[in-house]
This record gives C-alpha cells, sequence and structure tokens, in this order.
C-alpha cells in the first residue's frame, strides 16, 4: 500500500511511514537467517525419485 493509497483509506502520510517503520523494526529484532548455510546444506540432501 502505498502512502496515497493510506491516505484515500482515512490514514495520513505519517501513519504509513509509521507502519513500514514498526514493520522494519520487526524484522531486524529478530533473528538473521544464514540463507547461504541453508543452500549449502540442502545441497547435499539427495531427492529420491
Amino acid at each position: 500500500m502505498t502512502g496515497e493509497q493510506c491516505d484515500q483509506q482515512g490514514g495520513s502520510a505519517r501513519d504509513f511511514e509509521q507502519a513500514l517503520d514498526a514493520i522494519t523494526a520487526e524484522l531486524l529484532a529478530g533473528p538473521a537467517i544464514d540463507y547461504q548455510h541453508r543452500r549449502e546444506a540442502l545441497a547435499t540432501w539427495p531427492l529420491e525419485p
């Protein structure tokens, strides 16, 4: 949703920015995922037909 869409639904651009900031903070607070390690681990898993 863009800031403009937020305005059309009764919210302000500031409300939209605050929501994005809250989502960003929540994502940054969680553990980081090492996707390269995951790919390397899964590369050795055999898949049976």
